[in-house]
């Protein structure tokens, strides 16, 4: 962690400053735990190397809204198990490549292939193309509103792996998993409408990690949340990295990046 990681701690006693880490880092442990008890027994895990397969694949993609370009000839390549940081200023579209990543978005020219295969708006009216790549990538909005819509926050975390066709049987562990590691059981039955900005933030990681998917796609996961949940997501993030899931982020955060040891995609304004 960076020294950065420590702000809004100064007035902690030795004692209470080693509890608080304690607390955070038993919170990300359980991350490791709950994805290893979802792999498959006898999966690889490739992690960071280089000769990972290729992912996700921007081939000379451009986009606009309208007539406003957003991305001009954009190209890069994210291998599974890396750790990827999109920076750079306002505007520069980063939230823009994680929608077409997403496949919420098209490229106007050029080319996005996710595990080699194209993803356009023809291969997205593939019902079972397009389930299968929301299944594989889970992406969190800058605005949790976007993405929370169900009565409750346990409700919330059990419509992902509902709509995959998980037993009830299975949707139960996943929920009290994620409910535990963000420390949600105490906001299980309110609805996501009464949470503050953090707490919906919170509910919204948990709802994209509850699917498992191969790839966690967050856009600005750092904002709105306050120092301890901030440490918690950081720590969550590497560990689950390093336990071979692909992440990709945009952050104006460097010691976000820092703390990742995550490969930086700076985009041009």
């Amino acid at each position: 962690m960076t020294n950065a990681g420590m702000k809004g701690h100064e007035g902690l006693s030795a004692e209470e400053r080693a509890a608080h880490e304690a607390s955070v880092h038993a919170q990300a442990a359980k991350a490791v735990e709950y994805l290893e008890h979802l792999e498959h027994a006898g999966h690889d895990k490739p992690g960071r190397s280089n000769e990972a397969p290729v992912l996700i694949e921007f081939d000379h993609v451009s986009f606009g809204y309208e007539d406003e370009p957003v991305l001009d000839d954009v190209s890069f390549a994210i291998r599974q198990g890396q750790a990827v940081a999109l920076t750079g200023p306002n505007g520069c579209g980063k939230s823009t490549a994680l929608r077409l990543i997403n496949g919420l978005l098209f490229a106007k020219s050029g080319e996005y292939r996710f595990d080699g295969q194209k993803v356009d708006a023809a291969a997205m009216k593939d019902q079972t193309f397009a389930k299968r790549l929301h299944q594989r990538i889970g992406f969190v909005f800058q605005n949790p509103d976007t993405q929370l819509f169900c009565p409750s926050v346990q409700e919330e975390i059990a419509f992902g792996p509902r709509q995959m066709g998980l037993s009830e049987e299975e949707i139960q562990p996943r929920v009290d998993d994620m409910l535990d590691m963000f420390d949600l059981r105490k906001l299980a039955k309110r609805a996501p409408y009464r949470l503050s900005g953090g707490e919906k933030h919170k509910v919204a990681i948990a709802c994209v990690l509850s699917m498992n998917p191969d790839v966690i796609v967050l856009d600005e996961p750092t904002n709105g949340l306050d120092q301890k949940t901030q440490r918690l997501l950081t720590r969550t993030l590497h560990d689950l990295n390093f336990a071979g899931k692909t992440v990709v982020l945009s952050t104006h955060d460097h010691d976000l990046v820092m703390d990742l040891a995550a490969r930086e995609l700076r985009m041009r304004g």
